[in-house]
């Protein structure tokens, strides 16, 4: 059943959109409960129970913020403009950063710090105190990242994303020396690999 006076961009609303948007609002506290009251919609002879709300000190800022209520609620950070993370390998000549320009990487990827961490990983598995399940994961993690590292092109988004699987998967191991080092090590690899 649609409200004869509540709509929204002109098209009226459902009187359940209307209980949910108020259920909404008052869980987040920017609206409160004043009173309960039984209503009769005109024409369809239905009993309704209809509560009067007002807002809170929160809900009037969200009014007078000028936001929505999703922005006022969950507000983006700010930024202070552009960012741009770029690594410049030796040897880059006649680099251009900024949004006007288009950077071409002529010298590929230097991978050789993420192949010795893989090969260090999968060397010093059965030191980790992983379970098994745990320790055939990073195998096969370790094995995707040292593959990857060694191809002719490596591809820095495969070779992310090997990284992050093989450090989720060392993050569970017992803390120990091999795998104090081992993060170390996975840290320092990527920075010089891919900057961060």
């Amino acid at each position: 059943m649609r409200s004869l006076d509540a709509s929204f961009e002109g098209i009226p609303l459902e009187l359940e959109d209307l209980r949910e948007a108020m259920e909404y609002l008052a869980e987040r506290d920017l609206v409160e409960l004043i009173q309960k009251a039984n209503w009769t919609d005109p024409g369809y002879r239905e009993i309704h129970t209809a509560q009067r709300l007002s807002l809170t000190r929160l809900g009037l800022d969200c009014a007078e913020s000028g936001m929505t209520v999703s922005e006022f609620l969950y507000p983006r950070p700010t930024s202070t403009g552009d960012t741009y993370n770029t690594t410049v390998q030796a040897g880059a000549q006649g680099t251009q950063i900024g949004r006007q320009n288009t950077m071409n990487n002529t010298w590929g990827l230097e991978p050789n710090a993420l192949l010795q961490f893989a090969k260090d990983v999968l060397t010093k598995i059965p030191e980790l105190g992983l379970d098994e399940t745990a320790e055939a994961e990073l195998g096969e993690e370790a094995t995707a990242l040292r593959d990857e590292a060694s191809a002719q092109q490596p591809n820095p988004t495969a070779l992310r994303r090997a990284y992050d699987a093989v450090m989720g998967t060392l993050g569970r191991a017992p803390e120990s020396m091999a795998s104090q080092w081992l993060h170390e090590a996975g840290t320092a690899a990527i920075n010089s690999t891919l900057g961060g």
